[in-house]
């Protein structure tokens, strides 16, 4: 099948902007070099060969996939070395696990020598054998037929190795498991088959649905630490049809699996609504500027808004969300029931600070981008979080702690609270000049009271 993978690698070749193209060049030149067998195998032969079979566009393939999973047939640390020599970038190397990473030019190369893994008990992380192991017997250790082919670089360049019907399996659409305790040696393929079937437009053959099913039922998922489970819900969680994937593990028990009070959650929202969500994190993305919030972690949390507080941090530890992560949402969660109520339109934007400012950002980032209002007071809600994120908390007065005090206010608390006023009164319009701003603070001075009520807008 030599004509065939050449011509998939010339079209994957294509796929790439020409100044990259140069990658599986360099990547055939070290492994004739170093006398070793590698192939290219992972996403990358899986989409080209849906762009053969009219199943998505070739023109976007390379911003979905900017990684290259290489196998190597041998030592993959020391091909990785030698393809360092005349590929340059930032080369991490794994001894213990036989795998290098360079990443290059904005694309990451994954290097991994072949090898058979065996499970000691489910959930566990494999044994590993590299030793003598050929590419065909490597690719029987994956989880999906369709991620099971490979495409030769060196030295039968263009041979497609298709051991399994990978092929076959994605020109039909199906999902189909290598063997039938997969789904118990490695209980992550429970998340990845549903990830895979809406991403792929695939279904799971019957074989591999029962395995499923006893799977969910003998409850392989227990066997998982919240770190693994944290991994898949990220990787579900960037994909493009996330909020169908969420729906999906519900249905197929998958959430109430992990804790039981994730049961049910997509009956709170609709796909509409999670579509929605998509436009306001892109529209929106200064909103998680200088935060320590990913948009992969926003959708998490608009998911399961509507769980009990009662269980949330239960189920947030379960899915291993990071415990600073469940103190923002918690506290967006709080923000969300106890300031709508306290928020009007005719609020001055000083008084919707002395609301916010004592909330982490994080947590009001958070709660601005899962709130969906249905009435005018979640839209006004919503316009006050953004004013407070956007503009209202960047305003700090321009005189300094050190200028207040040359002008004759007391070193001490009085300086912190004449700043507060005259940030209040810059947010409110009535100054917007450092010359406002000296005027205010000396008739302060002169009346003697640095800390009394706030200057009319006539002192601007």
């Amino acid at each position: 099948m030599a004509n065939r993978g050449q011509q998939l690698l010339e079209e994957l070749s294509l796929a790439f902007p020409v100044e990259r193209r140069h990658i599986f060049d360099r990547l055939r030149a070290a492994a004739q070099r170093s006398s070793l067998r590698i192939a290219l195998v992972g996403g990358l032969p899986r989409e080209i060969l849906r762009c053969q079979f009219s199943q998505r566009e070739r023109e976007n393939l390379y911003d979905e996939l900017r990684d290259i999973d290489i196998v190597v047939e041998g030592d993959a640390i020391r091909f990785a070395r030698e393809l360092y020599r005349n590929l340059p970038g930032e080369l991490v190397v794994n001894e213990d696990f036989g795998t290098a990473t360079l990443t290059t030019e904005g694309v990451e190369i994954d290097l991994t020598s072949s090898r058979r893994e065996s499970y000691a008990a489910p959930g566990q992380l494999p044994d590993v054998d590299t030793s003598g192991v050929r590419i065909e017997e490597d690719l029987g250790r994956r989880d999906f037929t369709v991620n099971a082919v490979a495409l030769e670089l060196n030295p039968d360049y263009g041979a497609m190795l298709d051991p399994l019907g990978g092929e076959a399996d994605l020109r039909n659409r199906q999902l189909r498991i290598l063997h039938s305790a997969s789904f118990h040696d490695d209980p992550t393929r429970l998340f990845r088959a549903l990830r895979y079937s809406i991403r792929l437009n695939a279904e799971l053959e019957p074989v591999s649905m029962a395995a499923f099913g006893r799977a969910i039922e003998e409850d392989m998922l227990a066997t998982l630490t919240p770190e693994r489970v944290r991994y898949e819900l990220y990787c579900i969680s960037r994909e493009e049809r996330w909020h169908e994937i969420w729906a999906v593990m519900d249905l197929a028990m998958i959430l109430p699996g992990l804790h039981e009070a994730l049961g049910g959650i997509s009956s709170w929202w609709t796909l509409e609504q999670g579509s929605s969500l998509d436009i306001v994190l892109r529209n929106q993305k200064e909103v998680l500027e200088g935060t320590d919030i990913e948009p992969w972690l926003v959708r998490v949390a608009w998911t399961t808004l509507s769980m009990r507080d009662t269980y949330f941090e239960a189920a947030m530890n379960r899915i291993g969300i990071f415990p600073r992560h469940i103190r923002a949402m918690v506290t967006a969660r709080h923000l969300l029931v106890s300031v709508p109520e306290r928020l009007s339109s005719s609020m001055r934007p000083s008084e919707v600070v002395d609301l916010l400012e004592h909330f982490p950002r994080d947590s009001v980032a958070l709660a601005f981008l899962v709130h969906m209002p249905v009435d005018d007071r979640g839209v006004s809600t919503r316009r006050a979080l953004l004013n407070y994120l956007l503009e209202y908390s960047q305003v700090r007065p321009m005189l300094s702690g050190h200028e207040l005090i040359r002008l004759g206010i007391p070193a001490g608390p009085a300086v912190g609270e004449c700043h507060r006023r005259l940030r209040a009164m810059r947010l409110d319009g009535h100054i917007d000049s450092e010359e406002d701003e000296r005027n205010v603070v000396l008739r302060m001075v002169n009346l003697g009271e640095p800390g009394a009520d706030q200057a009319s807008g006539d002192d601007g």
